[in-house]
């Protein structure tokens, strides 16, 4: 950032304010090829999306349009991850916000990248199944980093093997 001579920052008139994740999907998705553009007539050296606190670099703007371009959201843009403010040991994901509706509190962000590649806001009390041992549940309360964010709050549900070889092990 030491040697940009200026900063363009794009942004939306009317914030999304949507829950529809295909809508928001798609307005995120128009912005990114917007700023790919503007950074390209700009020589920019990269952009932040701002939601999430993540930079990249121009050359890997162009791999993360061609990623929308393939169908496929770009989490390394669109994911940050940060301390969760409550709880100790787990982690508060940033820029799902405005795609999801909420920020996800996990335990690890390859969970919160499966979450966002689903193309769904999880529902409250749903169980997520993600394969045959691994599954979580689904809570939200208000948290965040300014406090008004809901945060998904995600919890391990023990399967019956996983109960059995906790069992074994005793």
């Amino acid at each position: 950032m030491a040697r940009a001579r200026a900063r363009l920052e794009i942004t939306e008139a009317e914030a999304a304010n949507c829950m529809d994740f295909n809508h928001n999907h798609d307005r995120a998705a128009a912005i990114i090829v917007i700023a790919h553009a503007a950074a390209k007539l700009a020589q920019a050296i990269g952009i932040v999306w701002h939601a999430s606190g993540r930079a990249v670099s121009v050359e890997a703007l162009d791999q993360l349009v061609a990623e929308l371009v393939d169908g496929r959201a770009p989490a390394s843009l669109w994911l940050g991850c940060s301390p969760a403010p409550e709880t100790a040991g787990r982690l508060m994901t940033r820029g799902l916000y405005p795609l999801l509706g909420g920020e996800i509190e996990v335990a690890s962000t390859a969970l919160a990248a499966e979450i966002l590649a689903s193309g769904e806001s999880p529902a409250e009390n749903e169980t997520i199944e993600f394969d045959a041992r691994t599954a979580f549940h689904v809570g939200y309360r208000q948290g965040g980093d300014e406090g008004a964010i809901p945060a998904i709050v995600l919890t391990h549900v023990p399967r019956q093997s996983d109960v059995e070889r906790a069992a074994g092990a005793a």
